[in-house]
């Protein structure tokens, strides 16, 4: 898989001469190369295939280290660099050109101000954040920090999660780093690459538990528990989709994947089976229960239309399993025919539910039109009276399926 690699270049003023100081970077697999330049070492060690280098400095980084001084033509574009103390934008395309065809693969610079303060941050970002538009939808991306200035590796990491997780498919980051130390024999070369992954999984996490969006989530957990991550991804499309009556069946799914928890699973991963587990505890043996119980859920979590919905389901189910038979539920026909008529009986012997079930039902119809205008007033439907019309709606609903329980046919 081909890489493209993301490299800073700092000032370089760590020895009497100027520049970095040759060290010997020694690689995990015990490979040992001399450099004065990290990013060198990264190409001599020819483990991984780059197809692009992207480097990352300010106006005042020492730019000429990493100029071939072997090549005769380089030395005008040297001298220049040397005598400005930085580089401007009509330095750009010669140090690009000639650092292509150094490191035999296309070199984009990118450069900002020197200063990195409070007042620079979205300068300074936006530079950052236009990099991933240089990069291939199909490149892995490997991220060297060594030679990057205090906080400049932060708000290019910063950058990165912004622009590869901002509704983007997942993006394969591994972050590499240089420890130079003066005082040995060898400086060792640490792979970070953990980093980037614990924050996609915190992100993913946090995703699936606020908005039971687990699509993310449902990706990163699959090599360590394939059947939770079906379940997520199921549950995710249930969402997406509004096909509330699945939760039924997802109750079943989850049961059985809990059962097939993974022993040696890692430790973030019980947060997950948490979230599963109070899923779980939302099943009843009466199905309107757990629908309704499931609306309820989903209006904690901020999912106001899906648990509208969801309430006028629970309506609909209550009765079809009290007065239908195996085919009734979720059969639209059935609901137009025998369904709304027993409802409206009910609701003449049961006045008290009666203006709220029919509010929930006339709301639901405006969802399933587009949030249409109301035929007798022209108004279109107002987000400020959900609130209340959920609240009224969800008493209602829980007084009917007590209704049917206890007076069987009502």
């Amino acid at each position: 898989m081909p890489y493209t690699l993301i490299s800073f270049i700092g000032t370089g003023m760590y020895s009497k001469e100027g520049g970095y100081r040759y060290t010997k970077y020694q690689y995990p697999d015990g490979n040992v190369i001399e450099s004065n330049i990290f990013v060198t070492t990264i190409f001599k060690k020819k483990d991984k295939q780059i197809e692009k280098l992207v480097l990352v400095g300010t106006e005042t980084s020492a730019w000429d280290l990493l100029i071939d001084l072997n090549i005769e033509e380089n030395t005008f574009l040297w001298e220049k660099i040397i005598e400005k103390k930085g580089i401007c934008n009509e330095d750009i395309m010669l140090l690009e050109k000639t650092l292509s065809l150094q490191f035999s693969v296309p070199v984009i610079i990118k450069y900002h101000t020197s200063k990195i303060d409070t007042d620079t941050t979205e300068e300074v970002f936006s530079c950052y954040k236009s990099i991933t538009s240089n990069i291939d939808e199909k490149s892995n991306i490997l991220l060297d920090i060594t030679h990057g200035f205090r906080s400049m590796p932060i708000l290019l990491y910063q950058a990165l999660q912004f622009s590869l997780t901002n509704g983007n498919p997942l993006r394969k980051v591994e972050i590499i780093y240089g420890e130079y130390k003066p005082e040995a024999s060898v400086s060792y070369v640490r792979n970070l690459s953990s980093y980037w992954d614990y924050n996609q999984i915190t992100d993913a996490v946090s995703l699936f538990n606020d908005k039971l969006d687990g699509y993310r989530l449902s990706e990163i957990i699959k090599s360590e528990w394939e059947s939770g991550s079906k379940v997520i991804k199921r549950i995710s499309d249930i969402i997406r989709t509004n096909f509330a009556l699945q939760i039924l069946d997802v109750m079943r799914q989850i049961s059985n994947s809990l059962t097939n928890f993974p022993n040696n699973a890692s430790s973030w991963i019980d947060e997950v089976k948490i979230l599963l587990e109070a899923i779980l505890l939302l099943k009843d043996h009466n199905d309107a229960k757990t629908l309704y119980n499931y609306a309820v859920f989903l209006y904690e979590k901020k999912l106001t239309i899906q648990a509208i919905i969801t309430l006028q389901l629970t309506v609909e189910t209550a009765i079809a399993k009290e007065f239908g038979d195996d085919t009734s539920l979720g059969n639209y026909d059935w609901w137009q025919e025998e369904g709304k008529k027993i409802l409206m009986e009910i609701k003449q012997k049961h006045p008290v539910i009666r203006k709220d079930l029919n509010n929930l039902e006339y709301f639901r119809n405006q969802i399933a039109h587009g949030g249409a205008k109301d035929k007798y007033t022209q108004n279109f439907p107002s987000t400020a009276n959900i609130p209340s019309m959920y609240e009224n709606g969800k008493k209602a609903v829980k007084v009917l399926i007590k209704i049917l329980e206890e007076n069987g046919n009502a």
